[in-house]
């Protein structure tokens, strides 16, 4: 019975921490959206933070894309610039690389 108890804890904690590693992760790719996009609008670094923070609120809303596309869309439709929905896409899948862990194939501590 102990170890039935022993192995749900452990379950348990490598679920919360690999849920941790998700949030961290969409927090990341969000704020490096915002970086991105500020650099396409020529905005501050302080402008940068500023949006990158409203995209992680937004990202948090649903899960999926449509959410920090629709906040990165009405950001866009606020200023001068005219960025198309799969330019949008592109910056989204853009900061999801640039923010993306390493591959565990790609493990260069394994032995030969």
């Amino acid at each position: 019975m102990l170890d039935a108890q022993h192995q749900s804890t452990g379950f348990h904690e490598k679920f919360v921490h690999e849920d941790a590693l998700r949030f961290q992760q969409a927090t990341q790719m969000a704020r490096a959206a915002g970086d991105l996009l500020e650099q396409k609008l020529g905005r501050s670094e302080q402008e940068a933070n500023s949006l990158g923070e409203l995209l992680i609120r937004a990202d948090l809303m649903s899960a999926g894309d449509a959410d920090l596309h629709q906040a990165i869309k009405e950001a866009v439709e606020a200023t001068t610039v005219n960025l198309t929905d799969p330019e949008i896409t592109g910056i989204i899948e853009l900061a999801r690389t640039q923010t993306a862990p390493p591959s565990a194939f790609n493990n260069t501590h394994q032995q030969p």
